[in-house]
C-alpha cells in the first residue's frame, strides 16, 4: 500500500507541475506578452543600432558632416533655389 500512496502522490505533484507549466504558456502566449516581448526586443535592437551608429560617427566624423551636409541640401534645395533666384533677380534690378 506504501507504494501504491507514494505513486498517487508523484501523479498528484506531476498534475500540478504539468498545470502550473501549462498555465506558464498559456499565459506567455497571450497576444499582448507576445506584443510586449516583441516591443522590448524591438527597443532593445533600436538601441543596439544607435549606439552602433553613434561610434560609427565618432570614428568617421568627416563622413558623417558630409553626408548630413549633403542630405540638408537636398532636403532645402527649394528653399535655397528661391534664394539664390531672388538675389540674381535683386542683381538684375539693382
Amino acid at each position: 500500500m506504501d507504494s501504491r500512496d507514494d505513486a498517487r502522490q508523484q501523479v498528484e505533484l506531476a498534475r500540478h507541475q504539468l498545470e502550473g507549466t501549462a498555465q506558464n504558456v498559456k499565459m506567455r502566449l497571450h497576444p499582448k506578452a507576445l506584443a510586449n516581448e516583441i516591443k522590448g526586443k524591438a527597443k532593445a535592437k533600436a538601441v543596439d543600432l544607435a549606439h552602433d551608429a553613434a561610434d560609427a560617427a565618432r570614428a568617421r566624423p568627416a563622413l558623417v558632416t558630409g553626408v548630413v551636409a549633403g542630405l540638408a541640401l537636398l532636403l532645402l534645395r527649394k528653399p535655397i533655389s528661391s534664394v539664390i533666384q531672388r538675389l540674381q533677380k535683386d542683381k538684375r534690378n539693382a
